[in-house]
């Protein structure tokens, strides 16, 4: 091959190669800008209210013969999309029990409607008769109103 077109083919090469970068880095920063907002600047998110509670009641059973307490209530959740969760933590050596009350939502895209009444929980651990039961949601304190079961009821 003649010297000319061997330089001529490596220079057109060379060109080629270059261009591509340069789109790769145009499109790149294209991708990257802000996009405008197709709804408008002048629409607002609207943000759900946070969910919070201060005093909760528990209905308290305790079944003596194996030193099982079962704690029963409800709550009334913002929406059917959010859960109520809990867990119990026994601490100072098993004389205080801590249940903890946190909230789960399904997330954006679930159709979430209004609750119109409570929804009840249950939940359970095993300690010795006389604990001192303490409340968090959400890691902050709430007052709990601890209503002793009667002998004839059932949890």
């Amino acid at each position: 091959m003649n010297k000319k077109a061997i330089i001529l083919a490596v220079l057109i090469l060379f060109v080629i190669i270059c261009g591509m970068f340069i789109f790769g880095y145009l499109t790149q920063k294209e991708v990257m800008a802000p996009s405008a907002d197709p709804l408008g600047s002048d629409t607002q998110v609207e943000e759900k209210p946070r969910f919070s509670i201060d005093t909760v009641e528990l209905k308290h059973f305790y079944t003596e013969s194996v030193g099982v307490h079962t704690l029963v209530g409800e709550f009334m959740p913002p929406t059917s999309c959010d859960t109520i969760v809990d867990s119990v933590v026994l601490l100072d050596d098993g004389a205080r029990a801590l249940v903890s009350f946190g909230m789960m939502s399904a997330g954006e895209g679930a159709e979430c409607t209004p609750l119109t009444a409570p929804v009840p929980f249950k939940t359970g651990f095993l300690a010795k008769k006389d604990i001192t039961i303490d409340a968090v949601f959400e890691g902050k304190d709430i007052t709990v109103k601890l209503v002793e079961a009667g002998p004839d009821e059932r949890p």
